[in-house]
């Protein structure tokens, strides 16, 4: 009885070890992803991304109303109005 218990907790303890693994192999693919561009690469994409970002939020809040009417808008303090 004893030793069908051991290898029962072996196995289960071999079986629960596998998922783990595979999500630790996956985490380190997507280091090697993330890491597998140089300095330059990482800069143009950053730049190119937030161009895109800044081009986005003017076009939306240059519409007729959409500075006024957004939750982007901050107002005044009365004391300066």
């Amino acid at each position: 009885m004893i030793k069908r218990l051991t290898v029962l907790a072996v196995l289960l303890t071999f079986v629960a070890g596998l998922p783990a693994q595979g999500l630790k192999d996956l985490m380190n693919k997507a280091k090697k992803e993330l890491n597998g561009g140089s300095d330059d690469e990482t800069g143009s994409g950053l730049k190119e991304a937030l161009n895109a970002g800044v081009k986005e939020a003017v076009d939306f809040l240059s519409t007729p109303d959409g500075y006024y009417k957004s939750a982007y808008k901050i107002l005044l303090p009365e004391e300066v109005l």
